[in-house]
């Protein structure tokens, strides 16, 4: 199997160009498992590692949104998504609580 050099993801259909990213395939842009793990994961891809932590500490979202919302916009994507989802979830917890207090 090859790996994609530009956005490394496992190409298994052989063709021109990368299906996932679309970037024009050639000799010198693809490589092998063993040599990507030496390689630095530079690349930006959506993170749900990203979006779990984000929407367990929204503010925590909303902080690496915005610091990386200009190299890393896909990771800062995640991590807004998990921000939003996050305070959705606390505010509709203490919307839950108070309804349950005033009804009491």
């Amino acid at each position: 199997m090859a790996i994609c050099v530009n956005c490394g993801r496992e190409i298994k259909i052989i063709s021109r160009n990368c299906p996932y990213c679309n970037t024009p395939i050639s000799m010198a842009s693809v490589t092998n498992k063993k040599s990507i793990k030496s390689m630095k994961n530079d690349y930006d891809c959506k993170s749900n590692n990203l979006f779990l932590l984000s929407v367990f500490i929204p503010l925590f979202g909303l902080v690496i949104s915005y610091i990386k919302r200009e190299e890393e916009p896909l990771k800062s994507k995640s991590a807004f998504s998990g921000f939003l989802v996050g305070t959705l979830i606390y505010l509709a917890f203490i919307t839950f609580i108070l309804l349950i207090k005033v009804f009491k």
